[in-house]
């Protein structure tokens, strides 16, 4: 009888937890800047098992047991402050919350200026600058700052950008010989570069170590993009004129499958700054395999050469004389815009990555990356000399004049800089022909070239670097406890850098002699296994060194 007893009464007490009833608490996330709905944040009560997330229109609905009580409602979303909010619940009354509103995380929106660059800009100091980004918050304000302050040469903290890592699919790519990411890399792919994870400056993460301006690592696994298509053009006055650009993700396909491509083209036959062109074409695709529930692997190619006009800083002095919008780099050949100083990016990227995520609380990422091609840098030189030999003495005779129209002994300040003695009539001219002229003199250097008996006085060249890179790494994730989570790496970079000087443009000149005219003997030769060589266009010269790095 007391079995029986007992038996009755777990059955009642049984049916009653079943017949428990729930109320629903509902509400909308808004953000606090932009007074947008946001989506995906994740909402818990503490302490309970009920969780849930909010929809594209920022809706929520989170079932609780009906009682009356006292609990704390926690919301989170990536960029913004986890807020947590009291709440009284009442028994059989639903708890409609209304309007909730989710702060910006300032931390994370600084960790994004260093880490996003996907805009193009003429200045070489500004390519290296850490601080560049189109879209890095959903707060206006501090994106449209953001995107100016970069062409100022901002830098976050004083840091530049080798104080910041960039990752993708978890392998680094600042480059070896200077510690900076090269933006130019996967410019233009501006749609696959927003899916990213962050973390702050020396903050725990499971890329990296970390870095005093933070970690940025890009995921472009076609599995991680929801299926879309969209294409979109634009059209500016600033560093293009015009932009298409088209993307597609495919979703996980039937089979397990999935892919995403991308693809864009800037062009622009003179930006805002005078004599800046660009020819800019973008691409990437990926194609994913879900093997099994733990297993997929990956396969990533980004491909974006860009070809630009640069633009050269100017002193104080230039900028009221010639405006915002000069540059001194370029000049006329006939009726069209020759810059002299063009900077060619060529380096595809093409990474495999496999990925394991054990049920165990173990995930384990495999990668391995390959980057082949060149940077080169044009600019014009001057000193080209004819080898003459008197008493079996050789002597180096014609050099020319500086190209750089802004050079400071053609500046008027240069004949107003000794006080009680300036030569005002010669500071006027040089004001006058700066205002006048104030480019580079193309045909001048040519006929120049033409009269020249000997070798060109003039030539334009490139500095070229010519990297092969090899990466690889293997990284592992386990999480012990709620509260405890162990990461680790192990990596293995090998470069091997060609860097020489390269003669494009012969400037209708016969042969330029690799020497340095500045020196004399054999100090003045540029290669001692061939004194007083004469080279011609696409040949190396002047330096050509090997660089290994591991």
């Amino acid at each position: 009888m007391k079995f029986l007893s007992f038996l009755f009464v777990f059955i009642l007490s049984t049916l009653d937890s079943f017949s428990q009833n729930y109320i629903w608490i509902t509400g909308q996330v808004f953000s606090s800047t932009t007074n947008q709905p946001l989506d995906d944040v994740f909402l818990k009560i503490v302490g309970e098992t009920s969780n849930t997330k909010t929809d594209k229109k920022g809706f929520f609905k989170l079932q609780l047991k009906d009682s009356f009580g006292e609990y704390i409602l926690e919301l989170q979303s990536k960029g913004y402050l986890l807020t947590k909010i009291p709440i009284i619940t009442e028994p059989n009354i639903d708890l409609k919350l209304g309007a909730l509103f989710l702060k910006t995380d300032v931390s994370f929106v600084e960790q994004n200026f260093t880490t996003i660059d996907i805009s193009l800009f003429n200045n070489e100091e500004v390519d290296d600058a850490s601080q560049p980004l189109l879209r890095a918050t959903k707060d206006p304000v501090i994106e449209s700052a953001a995107f100016n302050w970069s062409a100022t040469y901002f830098k976050l903290r004083g840091l530049g950008s080798e104080h910041s890592k960039v990752l993708i699919n978890g392998v680094e790519m600042n480059k070896l010989q200077n510690g900076r990411p090269n933006w130019s890399n996967w410019t233009g792919l501006n749609d696959i570069l927003r899916n990213q994870e962050n973390s702050n400056y020396l903050f725990s993460n499971p890329f990296s170590f970390g870095a005093l301006n933070g970690v940025s690592n890009i995921n472009t696994n076609a599995l991680s993009f929801k299926k879309r298509t969209k294409i979109s053009f634009a059209s500016t006055n600033k560093t293009f004129s015009k932009r298409i650009m088209l993307t597609h993700h495919s979703g996980l396909l039937k089979n397990n499958w999935a892919y995403s491509i991308s693809a864009s083209m800037s062009r622009a036959n003179e930006g805002f700054i005078d004599g800046t062109s660009l020819r800019a074409t973008s691409f990437f695709s990926s194609l994913a395999k879900k093997i099994n529930n733990e297993h997929s692997l990956n396969f990533n190619l980004i491909y974006t050469p860009v070809k630009r006009g640069k633009n050269a800083p100017v002193t104080d002095e230039v900028f009221e004389i010639k405006g915002r919008n000069y540059n001194p780099y370029w000049g006329f050949i006939g009726n069209d815009i020759r810059n002299s100083r063009i900077k060619e990016v060529n380096e595809p990227i093409f990474i495999v990555s496999h990925q394991w995520e054990s049920q165990k609380k173990l995930t384990i990422s495999n990668n391995v990356l390959l980057q082949h091609g060149f940077i080169k840098n044009s600019r014009l030189d001057y000193t080209g000399t004819t080898a003459i030999t008197i008493n079996d003495e050789t002597f180096y005779e014609g050099i020319g004049t500086n190209t750089d129209p802004v050079h400071y002994q053609k500046l008027p300040s240069y004949f107003l800089r000794e006080e009680g003695e300036e030569d005002f009539e010669n500071a006027f001219l040089a004001d006058r022909d700066l205002r006048k002229n104030g480019q580079v003199n193309w045909n001048a250097l040519y006929t120049t070239n033409q009269l020249t008996e000997g070798n060109a006085t003039y030539i334009l060249f490139n500095d070229v670097t010519n990297d092969f890179l090899f990466s690889a790494n293997s990284m592992l994730d386990y999480q012990f406890s709620k509260n405890i989570n162990f990461n680790g790496a192990l990596s293995f970079k090998k470069l091997n850098s060609n860097n020489y000087a390269e003669l494009d443009d012969l400037l209708a000149g016969n042969g330029y002699l690799d020497v340095d005219a500045f020196s004399s003997g054999l100090e003045a030769q540029n290669d001692l296994r061939n004194l007083n060589r004469v080279v011609y266009e696409g040949d190396k010269f002047r330096y050509n060194y090997k660089l290994k790095a591991s």
